[in-house]
């Protein structure tokens, strides 16, 4: 899973430098073309890292305590008829996709709204307490924010845009089998970026998207690394 991703990835920044060979846009340009929309994908690596604390897995050590003082038979059903689930293989991440809507105030400031997806599962074995496989599962979640951001371009040349972005909104995530939903306050910021391309299509690329939410840090999405493409109009 992580080699596609890192696959994608390479594909995603070799299209966005493709883009970047076009016609720049000019300040002029850009004023006739206020709206932008843009898709593209992070690097999912520290979010597969936190992710793996969080799915710890369990050894059924502690099912033979309840086989004591119990005949020999008693204690054979109850082995065998113990359940307890066991981790198997490492902690998958699919993400993160995000799609962006931005409106140009000026050439410098913009506004606009972010939304991001990524999903986090594991594969568990079901065992009894002689721990004989009797059945496997997997368990995992979605999360997806939306967040209203403000843009800053802080330098803005014929070839390249340099800028630097915050917002805040909400975040969600649901377990898959919906007995589990969060959803609180989020803050996010993207400390570096740089816009590259022609009048209408163009690509970005982004280090250090960070955000936090409350009341947990459990959706808490971490970004090295995006890149994207996008269309102005």
């Amino acid at each position: 899973m992580r080699q596609a991703m890192k696959r994608h990835i390479i594909l995603l920044a070799a299209l966005t430098l493709g883009f970047s060979v076009l016609q720049a846009e000019t300040k002029e340009q850009r004023a006739e073309s206020p709206h932008e929309l843009r898709i593209g994908i992070g690097d999912p690596i520290i979010s597969k890292a936190i992710s793996s604390d969080w799915y710890m897995p369990n050894d059924g050590g502690e099912i033979w305590f309840h086989t004591w003082g119990k005949s020999a038979e008693e204690a054979d059903a109850i082995m065998r008829d113990a359940r307890y689930s066991l981790r198997r293989g490492k902690t998958h991440v699919l993400g993160h996709f995000f799609v962006e809507y931005q409106y140009r105030l000026t050439p410098y400031v913009g506004i606009g709204l972010n939304t991001d997806v990524y999903n986090v599962w594991n594969d568990y074995d079901i065992c009894n307490g002689y721990k004989e496989k009797v059945g496997e599962y997997t368990y995992g979640y979605l999360y997806m924010d939306f967040v209203p951001r403000a843009r800053f371009t802080f330098l803005h040349k014929r070839y390249v845009n340099l800028y630097a972005s915050a917002g805040v909104g909400f975040a969600m995530r649901t377990s898959y089998d919906g007995q589990y939903f969060e959803c609180g306050p989020k803050f996010e910021t993207t400390l570096f970026g740089v816009s590259v391309g022609e009048n209408h299509v163009f690509g970005t690329v982004e280090l250090m998207n960070v955000g936090f939410s409350l009341p947990t840090i459990g959706i808490l999405p971490i970004q090295i690394f995006t890149a994207s493409i996008g269309y102005r109009f």
